[in-house]
């Protein structure tokens, strides 16, 4: 921590400033904004993609492949791609289509899994990513210039490889384009199976001559669960549908569909061709946010609803996760909103505040004045926040001269009121009333202070400590009285130390008396008076007060320098006793030394 150093010319507070939370609403709101972007990227571009890889009608795998590459290159800013397809049986991996590849006869049309690094990628399941000042370098698509990056993305459906995609990249990819493609790969995955075996069974399916037998076959080439029902019960699903809700064929197989579908009812009312959204009841009880198509078919005389569900958790979490994202977004800005009408009343609290603290320092002695009636002296004052509860008065009558030193309750703007009020009785006791004796001057403020704040009715004890001397130069005598707010007084070297009165101003709502000690001021004599923030300053080493005991030592110590020099000497100290102890300023500090030559 920083202490900000003592300045003793504007009264600035010691330590820091209060920090704002501008900054911290700033960085959460940046941190919303990007993580909702991200939700609002992989969203869109995941609908997007699984448009693109809809199977139409009398389209090949080729073109299928072709299409994908088109759409997803330079979408993810690639130069070039291969797609590959796997043979399981022949643990071989065969080309599917191609994007931006310059020579068709050089490419390799067929590899073996572990070859090379696209059928390592298809062998160990993990992407490959390969650097330009990589050594060993063995690509299969060619490449008309140098690539930055190649990418070997295995494409994995449910532990199974059905193919390997290459991309080249002139650039070294982005984090977020590699992300993509690693979260995308299960569904062109799934896809690509589906289409390979739909290829290797065409031939079969052709032969197929029953409705039921055709729905079947084309139900197990898809990654969606379908169900055939016949009324409410299923006579037919497909793998997938086992597969994604975890059931054996025996505890599906006829069935009702409301033991794994939620809203059945709604769904079975649902006209031809509709979509709806629901949970499916997994084995385990646990539920699925699936995406259910219904289509009626006639076979046989009878009448079957085909229902299909696709998996749609992850965008579902999407969404959610897009709707917190909105949420927390909105939130944040009312927290902008808010803060910003939090600091604009700060701000006018503080101009409120300054103003007081100009009014405050119309109100102290001018450093003219105190030089034309004190002589040699000087004035610590820091008032620990804008404005002080300690104060200095002084006022000349009938040849004398009055001087106190007070520090009222609190600090900040109670202080800083009391102070006023506290400064204007004095002058008020002493021109108005005559009052002139330090003891009796004492007794008139603690019943003017009684009167003014009602204490008697609301037992507050809003007060202050303070110390009154009158000097009277004719008589070379001080006289000094004090409520709760000693002396020092050096002569000759040696430091005495007058307590004043135990109680303070305002404490006790009674009658109080005062002493009033007389000192012969003959011969040279420096005096000072202090409030008790210096004193109780912690600090040091040992962050422990700064202590009565340290005062009178150091004054001692420094009296016999000038006045101004006694002044930089005690606040440089406490620039450091702070400093080291790493405090900051607890309360306001006034000390006041005057040196009495008469």
């Amino acid at each position: 921590m920083k202490t900000k150093k003592l300045n003793s010319v504007d009264g600035a507070a010691l330590g820091d400033g209060q920090p704002t939370d501008q900054e911290a609403i700033v960085e959460q709101l940046k941190t919303q904004m990007e993580a909702l972007e991200a939700d609002n990227f992989y969203y869109h571009s995941f609908n997007f993609f699984n448009e693109v890889m809809q199977w139409e009608e009398g389209q090949s795998l080729s073109e299928w492949a072709h299409d994908l590459l088109v759409k997803l290159v330079p979408f993810v800013k690639g130069a070039q791609a291969a797609l590959y397809y796997a043979d399981i049986t022949q643990k071989q991996l065969i080309f599917a289509a191609g994007y931006a590849v310059g020579s068709w006869d050089n490419l390799e049309r067929v590899i073996d899994f572990g070859q090379g690094l696209l059928g390592e990628a298809a062998k160990i399941k993990k992407t490959v990513i390969l650097k330009n000042n990589s050594r060993n370098l063995h690509l299969h698509s060619p490449h008309a210039v140098q690539p930055e990056t190649v990418l070997f993305l295995p494409l994995t459906y449910q532990t199974k490889t059905t193919g390997v995609l290459e991309i080249v990249f002139l650039q070294e990819p982005d984090s977020r384009s590699v992300d993509f493609l690693e979260k995308i790969s299960e569904n062109i995955a799934a896809d690509l199976g589906a289409l390979v075996k739909d290829d290797a069974l065409k031939n079969t399916l052709e032969q197929l001559t029953t409705s039921q037998n055709r729905l079947q076959r084309i139900a197990e080439l898809t990654r969606e669960g379908i169900v055939i029902l016949l009324g409410k019960r299923i006579i037919e699903a497909n793998k997938a549908f086992y597969s994604m809700l975890g059931y054996a064929e025996e505890e599906v197989m006829h069935q009702k569909l409301n033991n794994f579908l939620e809203q059945t009812e709604k769904i079975l009312e649902l006209p031809d061709d509709s979509f709806f959204e629901t949970e499916a009841i997994r084995a385990d009880q646990s539920r699925l946010f699936v995406e259910v198509h219904t289509q009626e078919v006639i076979y046989e005389g009878n009448k079957h609803k085909v229902i299909s569900m696709l998996d749609i958790s992850q965008r579902k979490q999407t969404e959610m996760s897009l709707q917190r994202s909105e949420a927390k977004l909105e939130e944040a800005q009312e927290i902008v909103e808010l803060s910003k009408i939090i600091e604009k009343k700060n701000e006018d609290i503080t101009a409120s505040i300054t103003y007081a603290k100009r009014i405050q320092e119309a109100i102290l002695p001018k450093p003219s004045r105190l030089s034309q009636h004190l002589g040699e002296h000087f004035v610590l004052y820091f008032p620990r926040d804008i404005v002080s509860g300690d104060f200095y008065w002084l006022q000349t009558y009938q040849d004398k001269i009055f001087l106190a030193v007070a520090d009222c309750t609190g600090h900040g703007v109670p202080g800083g009121f009391m102070s006023m009020i506290g400064s204007s009785m004095l002058t008020n006791i002493l021109l108005q009333k005559g009052i002139t004796e330090p003891h009796l001057m004492l007794q008139e403020l603690n019943k003017d202070v009684d009167y003014l704040l009602r204490q008697g009715e609301t037992l507050s004890k809003d007060g202050m400590d303070i110390g009154i001397i009158a000097i009277d130069p004719k008589r070379k005598l001080l006289s000094f009285s004090g409520a709760h707010h000693p002396l020092i007084v050096i002569q000759n070297n040696e430091l005495q130390r007058i307590k004043g009165s135990p109680g303070g101003i305002g404490v006790y709502h009674l009658p109080m008396d005062f002493q009033k000690i007389d000192i012969d001021i003959d011969q040279q004599t420096t005096i000072y008076l202090f409030s008790d923030g210096i004193t109780d300053q912690f600090g040091g080493s040992e962050k422990r007060k700064f202590g009565i005991g340290r005062l009178k030592e150091m004054l001692l110590n420094i009296h016999q320098e000038p006045m101004a020099k006694q002044k930089n000497i005690m606040a440089d100290f406490f620039n450091e006793w702070m400093a080291t102890g790493d405090e900051k300023q607890t309360d306001d500090m006034l000390l006041m030394g005057i040196r009495l030559k008469y």
